[in-house]
């Protein structure tokens, strides 16, 4: 079988379209699809439905792209034995994570780590989907804890817990809450109904705390994003629940309020397959988010003390 049209089905299979993978190989389009006409032809089945929006993997493809990715991973692992003694980690990581961490999180971490690794290339990409990191989209994922993934090596990072906060603009318009109760009546802000991956019931914390499920409060106004809700309180607009490990948070006008509650805690992970284990340009940001995390703690509960 020819190796060449296989890493060429490879990358194709994990962009998705051949338009990205085309400007990602510096090559034509129209050689790209020829290479997976041909291959097809090789292997007598369709690998691919051509949609609208782009390409989708057929059940026989989705099997050669699991080969494949093993194929890759073992071609990766035997550069990493000769390598990784001698050069610092290289190389492109592309990084799969929510949209509030990709834009609220980990923003305030990436230019340190640029900085230590200069020859490290990242992509990190935001989204509230539930994925497989073993089907194309990233070599990490920084979420919740993915389930029923035996493959999957998932190292905790840190939890983020919700507390109330709102801006000094809406308190003296609407006084300040000093019990759950209160909330009853003031304006909160949530998510939108949809926007339920990953986190959970914590997002509409703010609707049921110190509330049965059955009598949940009403949203004010509901945003899809973090950022978006974050702009919102900043503006004035309402109360919100939002985690103080955002340091887009810790860095806004937002006052906290109702401190001695908090909702439920959410916990974070690095994952990464398991054939991955042992290769620098992967376990090196795990191993500078945890130091980095640790630091903050530790210098936390100095200030507690």
């Amino acid at each position: 079988m020819n190796w060449e049209r296989l890493k060429v089905f490879h990358q194709v299979a994990r962009t998705g379209s051949f338009t990205n993978t085309a400007f990602q190989m510096n090559i034509s389009q129209s050689s790209l699809s020829r290479t997976i006409m041909q291959l097809e032809h090789e292997l007598k089945t369709r690998l691919f439905h051509r949609l609208p929006h782009g390409l989708e993997l057929t059940p026989q493809g989705k099997n050669l792209y699991t080969v494949t990715t093993r194929m890759f991973y073992e071609a990766e692992a035997v550069e990493n034995l000769f390598t990784q003694e001698k050069n610092d980690p290289a190389g492109l990581l592309r990084i799969i994570t929510t949209i509030s961490l990709a834009s609220m999180w980990f923003p305030y971490y990436t230019p340190g780590f640029c900085e230590k690794y200069p020859d490290m290339r990242l992509i990190i990409t935001g989204n509230d989907d539930n994925l497989d990191l073993n089907l194309r989209q990233a070599d990490v994922s920084i979420r919740t804890f993915i389930p029923q993934q035996p493959d999957l090596i998932q190292n905790y990072l840190l939890t983020f817990t919700p507390k109330f906060f709102a801006s000094r603009n809406y308190l003296n318009k609407h006084g300040e809450p000093k019990t759950i109760e209160d909330l009853d009546n003031h304006r909160l802000l949530t998510y939108a109904d949809y926007h339920v991956h990953p986190y959970g019931n914590s997002l509409h914390w703010v609707l049921n705390a110190g509330r049965t499920m059955e009598n949940l409060r009403k949203p004010f106004l509901r945003v899809n994003t973090g950022p978006g809700l974050l702009k919102m309180a900043e503006q004035g607009m309402g109360v919100l629940a939002m985690s103080d490990q955002y340091p887009a948070v810790q860095e806004s006008s937002l006052i906290p309020i109702l401190q001695e509650y908090e909702g439920p805690g959410t916990k974070v992970y690095y994952s990464y397959p398991k054939q991955m284990k042992g290769f620098k340009r992967i376990e090196v940001l795990n191993t500078y988010l945890q130091e980095i995390l640790n630091k903050k703690e530790a210098q936390g509960k100095l200030k507690t003390t």
